[in-house]
């Protein structure tokens, strides 16, 4: 096994250790490592020297960035990433993420900040991207409010204001969105088409990626070539991209072309081929980890080089193709390759998203040239228009109907499947054709047990989904869902952000309805988007559609028939089901008034599992209400540290004084409970 290799692998393996989600796969790679190094290496002292360097420095790196200060108050350090309302700041070894919304700071500032340090502790709503996953992976453990930022060092490029002015130019929103996703890699949120193809997970073609800037820099060195030597060439395929680099400075992935061109361009004309590919992938991966070790946890980083080595091992086998044959086995290989980061990402395998995800990635390369120079170098406003169809098109188009829905991947199973993927190619090219074919059947009977969705047919559950400061809950028996609720918030869609993620992963392909107890917006909210983007076969949102019968042993009361109300909440819905003896109770906004009402209407009524009312405000939940119907469990659905200091204390001290076991979406995130039928 190739050295360069082993000792990229044995750093993976040892910081892997670090994170829980990583740590059997670390398991598992050192001691492979370890094996390959007394196999092969074991008198080589000078390997064995760098073998024990590796692990050494991989942990001084761990303890010395994730232990935190809480007595400095005083952080002077280099400003790694600049966004909108924070920054991230790189203090020696450590890394801090800092509230600041200062547009006078930039990336590569040195900045002197004042201001209490503390363990990052940030909630997320449910299926939400992971923003403390995000940090923990760049190895940010600690955060501080900007009490106090005195500028030390300006560094002469502005690039957020760099970009904003080259956008600017660009008068078409939706051209200009397009255009920010595909140069700059920016998750712009404006259009609701680009929103749109984000949905659909076609963005993988809107972003930049090593491959566009690969192509562009062969391409343009190839053209060059006919009329240069090939070394200048080379050097004018780099030196054209130089705007582009300036304006992503801040992108692991303006790095690893540039480390990349650099050390190939080396290799190439100083070093007769020294270092074979694999090698130079080694290194080149080595060098990034011993810089900042905590790329191993990112997904740029690890998809990267799992391509890149998956490749490098098959040129031999891709060989025997040419021209169409070798475009289709190419991107049949990509499909294959980051099949598990596309699950993971959308909770779906929809291959007809993939490959055409992939092809116009193919069809874009070329193109990216053509935007390149026009936007970039003549700045001419041309085929805004022919964009906006073209996008427009794209965003009609129902991927949705060839989806599994599945949940998330783990990390060690992942591992797995790329080990699967080694034997299969391997096998494939010693033409051991058996061995192949009963690998790729087990891959793919593993794959879809995982995907049929086996114990819903068995099971019944209820989901109280964490919306933030709204209301939403998921009833599904056997292979019927219904939704009580669907939350709304005015900064996000919780219908595709939250609701359909969470939806998907259960394994849920269809909504049998949708049941709005209110026309409070934190209740029906994202209702709309619900229903555009996932299949909702009914809305019930008013008293006279009830009894809703969903099985033989299922059906859904709505208790309050009291109409008559000014306010909204008085006319609530308040539904009621069992299973089994176990009776859930959703009371919606209902006010105490309503309450009241039920108590005299309804004289043997008792709960199991009471959905507190209006989120826990005083205005529900009296203690005659709680008293008389005796709750085991009374979930409480509200947003983290909200401006209505829901819930109500005087409402957690009756809950309390009955012995309900109290539980918050708002600590928890979503509660859900799971029963055999």
């Amino acid at each position: 096994m190739n050295k360069f290799l082993l000792l990229f692998l044995t750093f993976l393996s040892t910081f892997f250790f670090f994170n829980q989600n990583f740590i059997f796969i670390g398991i598992f790679l050192f001691l492979f490592c370890f094996y390959k190094t007394i196999k092969n290496y074991k008198k080589d002292k000078i390997f064995l020297t760098f073998f024990a360097i590796i692990i050494l420095y991989a942990l001084i790196r761990y303890l010395l960035s994730n232990v935190i200060d809480f007595q400095n108050n005083n952080i002077t350090g280099l400003v790694i990433s600049k966004k909108k309302n924070y920054l991230i700041i790189q203090s020696f070894f450590k890394k801090y993420y800092v509230y600041s919304n200062n547009q006078k700071i930039d990336f590569f500032d040195i900045v002197k900040l004042e201001g209490d340090v503390k363990r990052i502790q940030i909630h997320e709503i449910e299926s939400n991207f992971s923003f403390n996953d995000y940090l923990v992976s760049k190895g940010i453990y600690n955060e501080t409010y900007c009490d106090k930022c005195n500028l030390v060092f300006d560094f002469p490029f502005n690039v957020n204001s760099l970009k904003l002015m080259f956008l600017s130019n660009i008068k078409n929103s939706i051209s200009s969105d397009f255009i920010g996703c595909i140069f700059f890699s920016e998750d712009i949120n404006g259009s609701e088409e680009i929103d749109e193809l984000r949905f659909l997970n076609l963005t993988i073609m809107l972003s930049l990626t090593g491959s566009y800037l690969n192509y562009v820099i062969k391409k343009v060195s190839g053209l060059f070539s006919l009329f240069l030597s090939e070394k200048v060439s080379d050097i004018i395929g780099i030196l054209f991209l130089t705007p582009l680099f300036i304006l992503n400075i801040d992108k692991f992935t303006t790095y690893k072309v540039i480390f990349f061109f650099v050390f190939n361009f080396i290799n190439k004309y100083y070093l007769n081929y020294r270092f074979e590919r694999i090698e130079v992938i080694s290194i080149i991966g080595l060098l990034f980890l011993i810089f900042d070790p905590y790329f191993c946890f990112q997904e740029g980083f690890l998809l990267s080089f799992i391509i890149l080595f998956f490749f490098n091992y098959l040129r031999m086998f891709k060989k025997r193709y040419k021209r169409i044959k070798l475009w289709l086995i190419n991107l049949m290989l990509i499909t294959i390759i980051v099949l598990p980061f596309q699950i993971n990402r959308t909770n779906t395998v929809n291959i007809f998203s993939i490959v055409a995800s992939m092809l116009v990635s193919s069809i874009m390369k070329p193109l990216f040239i053509v935007f390149y120079i026009i936007y970039f170098y003549l700045k001419l406003p041309l085929f805004n228009s022919a964009i906006s169809i073209i996008i427009a098109v794209i965003s009609k188009i129902d991927f949705n109907v060839v989806n599994i829905n599945i949940p998330k991947i783990p990390s060690f199973f992942i591992f797995i499947y790329y080990l699967f993927l080694i034997f299969i190619f391997y096998f494939t090219e010693v033409n051991r054709y058996k061995i192949t074919k009963y690998s790729v059947l087990t891959l793919v009977f593993s794959i879809s047990i995982y995907a049929v969705p086996l114990s819903n047919f068995f099971t019944f559950q209820v989901s109280y989904i964490d919306v933030g400061q709204g209301d939403s809950t998921l009833i599904r028996y056997r292979e019927k869902s219904y939704l009580i609720d669907t939350g709304g918030l005015l900064y996000t869609d919780v219908a595709t952000n939250t609701l359909i993620p969470y939806l998907r992963k259960n394994r849920i392909y269809k909504l049998n309805g949708v049941i709005i107890t209110h026309s409070d917006y934190d209740h029906n909210g994202a209702l709309g988007s619900l229903c555009k983007h996932f299949p909702v076969c009914n809305v019930y949102d008013r008293s006279s559609v009830f009894p809703i019968v969903i099985s033989d042993n299922i059906k859904i009361d709505n208790l309050n028939t009291f109409t008559g109300g000014n306010d909204e909440n008085y006319n609530s819905l308040v539904l009621k089901f069992s299973l089994k003896n176990t009776v859930f109770l959703f009371m919606g906004d209902a006010p105490k008034e309503i309450e009241t009402k039920i108590l005299k209407k309804y004289k043997n009524l008792k709960c199991d599992y009471l959905k507190v009312g209006h989120h826990g405000s005083d205005t529900s939940s009296s203690e005659a209400f709680i008293n008389y119907l005796k709750p085991k469990v009374a979930i409480i659905s509200c947003g983290y540290k909200n401006k209505f200091n829901h819930p109500s204390y005087s409402v957690l001290k009756i809950l309390e004084h009955y012995d309900v076991n109290i539980r918050r979406t708002d600590l928890e995130g979503t509660i859900y409970y799971k029963f055999w039928i």
